[in-house]
This record gives C-alpha cells, structure tokens and sequence, in this order.
C-alpha cells in the first residue's frame, strides 16, 4: 500500500497508535447515549472490526429506541449484513433480520423519507436482508413500500417542508429518495452511504 493511505492504514492494520486511539475513542463514544451509525457507538466500531461480534450488534440493538440508518436499528442490520458477506453463518444474517424488522415496525411512526434517518432507508436495507435470506414476500412488500413514498413525494410535485422532504440532496431529500426506490427494485447497496457499489454497478 502506497502514499497517504498506506501512511495511515498500515499503523491500523498493524494495531499501531493509530488503533490505540479509535479504541478510546469507541469506549468514549461507548458510554455516551448516541448508538447509531453515524456518529455514535456502531459508528466507532468499525474502527475495531474484530469488536463487531453477533453478540455486540444484539446487545446494541436491544438498546436502540431509533430505526432509522444514521441513529438506529437499520444501521445495525446494515452492518450484520455487511459482516455476514465475511462470516457467512446464519449468526450475522439472523440479527440483520431482527434489526429490520424492529426498524420496519417503527417506520410508520417516521416523518421523514430521506435515506439517512427517514423511510427510504430502512426499506433500501430492508430489501437487502430479503435477498440475503431468499425472503421474496418481504421484498416485494418492501418494494410497495418504496413505491409508496415516492408516489408520495411525486404527488406533492417533489416540494421541500421541514418533514417529509426536507432538501434536495441525497442523503436526506429528494435525490436519495429517487435513488432508494432504484435500489430497492434493482439491486440494493448493504450500505446505502456507497452508492458507487459493485452491486449496484453490476446490477
């Protein structure tokens, strides 16, 4: 590994200084209230992937009050499904099943249909445990889903308010919420943050 990657990668990969401090800070951020993805407790795991156990996602899950991919459970079946590509015992899949069916139990209650923390989100994810468990009734129940909410946006002639769409982008507006409904009907990114994946690109 060259350059300014290799410059900060390999001390990681060794467990140089560099890993020495994204374990603090995980065990800082640890003891905090905020356990999502984004900028929380899950978040800070993938500094240490060896920390990210089946047992470790259950746990975190239990605790999550949120569903949403940047602070809640869909973030924590993003990550089983990514880890379960690596591991590919049902240990991974079964917790990214429980994780998203808590986030699909709670979507009704979201007011916003962006990627990040709305609805678009848990159903890009949610498709992706239907195929990763040969689900077809779920994906096509996710499918309607997505349909649904962006017939919602469309109806509304795609105008922005502080709920439902709130921007223009694509992490939280109407940009994302045209690219989940592709996602989820075609070829679904495990982490909906990467939408340069191979998955995508292939599908």
């Amino acid at each position: 590994m060259d350059g300014t990657a290799g410059e900060v990668w390999s001390p990681i990969c060794l467990g140089g200084p560099p890993l020495a401090r994204a374990n603090a800070k995980t065990q800082e951020i640890g003891r905090g209230d905020d356990l999502g993805l984004a900028h929380g407790m899950l978040g800070a795991l993938l500094n240490t992937p060896v920390a990210i156990t089946p047992s470790r996602l259950e746990d975190i899950r239990e605790r999550m009050r949120q569903v949403g991919w940047c602070n809640g459970s869909t973030g924590v079946a993003a990550i089983a499904l990514l880890f379960h590509q690596w591991d590919p015992s049902d240990a991974f899949l079964h917790i990214a099943q429980l994780a998203i069916t808590q986030s699909l139990d709670g979507s009704s209650d979201l007011i916003t249909d962006g990627l990040c923390h709305g609805t678009i989100g848990i159903f890009v994810v949610a498709a992706g445990v239907a195929r990763a468990r040969h689900d077809l009734p779920l994906l096509l129940e996710v499918r309607s889903h997505a349909a649904e909410v962006c017939s919602r946006a469309v109806k509304r002639g795609w105008r922005l308010d502080d709920q439902r769409l709130v921007d223009q982008s694509w992490l939280t507006g109407s940009a994302g919420i045209a690219w989940g409904l592709l996602a989820v009907d075609k070829q679904p990114l495990i982490n909906p943050l990467s939408p340069a994946d191979a998955a995508i690109i292939q599908g």
